[in-house]
């Protein structure tokens, strides 16, 4: 007879060790920390940027409260462009990747050329400066309809070739159709150029002509009669009987 009363205990189940949590939460903790300071610290960059950016933003807002043009008709203040482009610049270093930022260098450039004889070597210079700083915001943000005409604009009061600034022009229209600056800035270019352009850029002009009448007629008026072309314009005047005694007036001082 076997006996089971000498039969072999078994072992009782090893537990496993308890893991030690304090090096993962204080990792997790430093990690956290590390990624609050780039926050802050970024936010704080932006933040200085934008205080740094602040005087040219101001000196743009009263050249065109005065000068809805854009044509230069305050005073030009020297001092004050130059201490708006000095914070400007450090602005661009704290945030290079800002195309808003250099937009406004565009811009201040922009307004100094427009204070100076149109062929002048200064005012070249800053044309040339101006359009360096426009297409550096555009390398940033290619899709920037109304940039794309600022620079067409450039380019042609620079003296560069029309089929430069036409190619900005058509980037400005196909970005931003929609947009009452780039429409009326598009319309006095096509109008300015428009030997030189293609049929069906003269039909694109045409299209953004129609469209604008309505709010803008008397300056698209204005601006064909300036170029012999009142007679692309009379098909939208659509029985308005302010356009159309404008229209008459403009066609009998031709």
């Amino acid at each position: 007879m076997i006996s089971f009363s000498d039969k072999e205990e078994k072992p009782a189940p090893t537990l496993p060790e308890p893991v030690e949590q304090g090096g993962s939460r204080s990792l997790l903790l430093s990690v956290s920390l590390c990624l609050a300071l780039s926050l802050a610290l970024w936010a704080g960059r932006w933040g200085l940027a934008g205080l740094y950016a602040y005087p040219a933003r101001l000196l743009l807002e009263s050249w065109e409260q005065s000068d809805p043009t854009i044509t230069g008709g305050q005073s030009f203040d020297a001092e004050r462009w130059q201490m708006a482009m000095d914070t400007l610049t450090r602005a661009q270093w704290l945030e290079s990747n800002n195309a808003d930022l250099y937009y406004l260098a565009g811009r201040l450039h922009h307004q100094h050329a427009l204070h100076h004889p149109p062929w002048s070597p200064q005012a070249k210079a800053y044309w040339h400066q101006s359009i360096l700083a426009y297409q550096h915001a555009l390398q940033l943000r290619p899709n920037w309809g109304y940039l794309w005409i600022l620079l067409a604009q450039a380019r042609l009061q620079a003296g560069e070739p029309s089929t430069l600034a036409m190619t900005d022009w058509m980037r400005a229209v196909r970005f931003a159709p929609h947009s009452r600056d780039v429409r009326l800035t598009a319309i006095r270019i096509g109008f300015a150029l428009w030997p030189h352009l293609d049929p069906q850029q003269q039909a694109l002009v045409d299209t953004l002509t129609k469209h604008a009448m309505p709010l803008d007629g008397e300056m698209i008026l204005q601006q064909a009669a300036k170029y012999d072309l009142l007679h692309r314009v009379q098909p939208f005047l659509d029985n308005n009987p302010l356009w159309q005694r404008i229209y008459d007036r403009l066609s009998k001082n031709r």
